[in-house]
């Protein structure tokens, strides 16, 4: 993926220098800003099952997907590794968080309010 942040920075310089895309070279920068997150976001949702073929299909999903459709879909994957984050350390933080939410439970249960 380093190849993907020289590419980015070479070709962001080489469109920034044309006189059709000099007029916004911040846009220009956020189109592969967002299509260097898709690419490593969607990589990483793989897992470390992931192969060649697999990454051949995201590059080749970032070069069909418009920018936005590419944007919503980082935001979907990076929730998604938050998710996952967050649930990891529950576990690790709070073990047994799990037996006590259970027990309140049934303890809220048996008192007659």
């Amino acid at each position: 993926m380093v190849v993907c942040i020289e590419w980015k920075s070479k070709a962001v310089r080489i469109l920034a220098k044309s006189p059709t895309f000099a007029r916004n070279p911040r846009h220009i920068q956020f189109e592969a800003d967002i299509n260097c997150l898709f690419l490593y976001t969607s990589y990483n949702c793989l897992g470390r099952n992931a192969d060649e073929s697999d990454a051949e299909a995201i590059i080749d999903m970032a070069g069909k997907a418009s920018l936005a459709d590419q944007q919503k879909q980082v935001q979907e994957n990076i929730h998604s590794q938050i998710k996952t984050f967050c649930a990891s350390m529950d576990e690790i933080l709070l073990p047994d968080s799990k037996s006590i939410n259970e027990s309140s439970e049934s303890t809220s249960q048996r008192i007659p309010l």
